[in-house]
């Protein structure tokens, strides 16, 4: 099943950017514990994403050591007007400056915004904590291109039919290692339908005792692509490691979706968390990787 599921991208054609494509940076807006669990959060941008010369590629993020990481700094933008989305919908701009230096790994490539206030959609909750588990806000989306946008054919979901479900759910490999015991539920907490039979859901099985969270890409004609292993993912502070296997499992998320440089087609933005790591993967909409950010922590 996995190699289908593989194969079906390998068959997919490729898609050329649209000449009136236009430079753009992508971030999010996040809600940072502070490393004092006794003090309040901090509302910050953290830039991850520059689309330029036809390619989106990740800004600077995986300093080797302590000296690399107080250099960082100077490699990314000193200010950005951000706009602040969920979705088409937008709930505000920010002024993002940029600190002098990181003092921490986990601090590479955050903003402090100039003035208040700061959007926040709900309540603070474990679901995009990461690593920390510490509950926060849901991160949304930050562009600096001056708006949001999502293409007219996509639109998001209350729930993928039952027919969809059913395949989405046994396209997913089953858990190597861990003691599952009974029937898992599903939970579907984002589902997007785009043009030509396109989907994007999430997933969530929940067994009694282990959780498998997963982002699943479904292409026209009906082949489908699960986001696993991203071959440019590194593990501690022990450096760069080999690429994740193929068939790895950790949560994988939806932050949102949009059209983040204008060129006609949706980007999908993930948050992906692992041990010591966390770091978000920007998709193509057929769930090509196309660029990730990581970070760790100790």
């Amino acid at each position: 099943m996995l190699a289908a599921i593989v194969g079906w991208a390998l068959l997919l054609p490729a898609q050329p950017v649209a000449s009136n494509s236009a430079p753009a940076s992508l971030g999010v807006l996040e809600d940072v514990p502070d490393n004092d669990p006794e003090k309040p959060h901090t509302r910050r941008v953290r830039a991850l994403f520059h689309f330029g010369a036809g390619n989106w590629t990740a800004f600077p993020h995986f300093p080797d050591d302590e000296r690399e990481l107080a250099a960082l700094a100077r490699r990314f933008p000193r200010r950005v007007l951000w706009s602040v989305c969920l979705g088409a919908k937008p709930l505000g701009t920010i002024h993002g400056r940029a600190a002098a230096r990181f003092e921490h790994y986990s601090e590479v490539g955050l903003q402090r915004p100039v003035r208040a206030p700061v959007p926040s959609v709900g309540a603070p909750d474990e679901r995009f904590s990461g690593f920390d588990s510490t509950p926060v806000l849901r991160p949304l989306a930050a562009t600096s291109v001056g708006r949001c946008a999502l293409p007219e054919a996509w639109v998001k979901v209350a729930s993928p039919p039952a027919e969809l479900k059913s395949r989405v759910v046994a396209a997913l490999p089953s858990p190597e290692g861990y003691a599952t015991s009974g029937v898992p539920t599903s939970e579907w907490p984002a589902t997007y339908r785009g043009p030509n039979g396109r989907w994007i859901v999430e997933v969530h099985r929940e067994w009694p005792d282990w959780a498998d969270r997963r982002v699943v890409f479904i292409g026209p004609g009906g082949g489908l692509r699960v986001a696993t292993g991203e071959p440019n993912s590194h593990v501690g502070r022990s450096g760069k490691s080999a690429a994740l296997a193929r068939g790895s499992i950790y949560p994988h998320l939806i932050v949102d979706i949009g059209d983040w440089n204008d060129d006609g087609r949706v980007e999908v933005l993930t948050k992906f968390e692992m041990y010591d790591l966390d770091g978000y993967i920007l998709l193509t909409g057929d769930g090509e990787p196309l660029a990730t950010f990581d970070w760790f922590y100790h």
